[in-house]
């Protein structure tokens, strides 16, 4: 036994028992082999313009846009990507091969945001690009009307 170890026998017992630390351990190392990404909709990145306009962007790499849909309730705006259709048959070399470790999963998936304003009827637009979806949302901008005042 050396000097530090024979120090620290001598010492208190630890605060932290050596069943916790060795889970806390188990814990950590189970969570480093599940899967990484694709488990949870895709994280987004939201900004807003000096016109007070928002910019959502999604990454959606390897999705066809087909897949991709929206749609506006009650200032809600829902992104839905649809799984692909279940490829179980392949190639003769495809069909051979053992899965090893499978990450990437292709599901289908949802996110919702709430908008901070009434988006313009027709202001939603929405585009791919490099595998990133990007949707600008326009806020409504207030009509100018001239009021005739009456007088009697």
């Amino acid at each position: 036994m050396t000097l530090l170890n024979s120090l620290l026998a001598a010492t208190s017992p630890s605060i932290f028992p050596s069943s916790s630390v060795e889970r806390l351990f188990d814990d950590v190392c189970r969570a480093s082999r599940a899967p990484l990404s694709y488990e949870r909709p895709s994280a987004a990145n939201i900004a807003r313009n000096a016109e007070g306009d928002l910019r959502i962007s999604l990454p959606v790499p390897g999705i066809a846009p087909e897949r991709i849909s929206s749609e506006l309730e009650n200032d809600v705006f829902t992104v839905s990507v649809q799984a692909a259709a279940d490829k179980t048959e392949g190639t003769q070399e495809q069909t051979s091969q053992r899965v090893l470790r499978q990450e990437r999963r292709d599901r289908s998936w949802q996110r919702r945001f709430q908008l901070p304003f009434s988006p313009e009827a027709d202001g939603i637009s929405a585009n791919v690009e490099h595998g990133l979806l990007t949707i600008t949302v326009h806020k409504q901008r207030p009509q100018r009307h001239a009021i005739t005042i009456e007088h009697s």
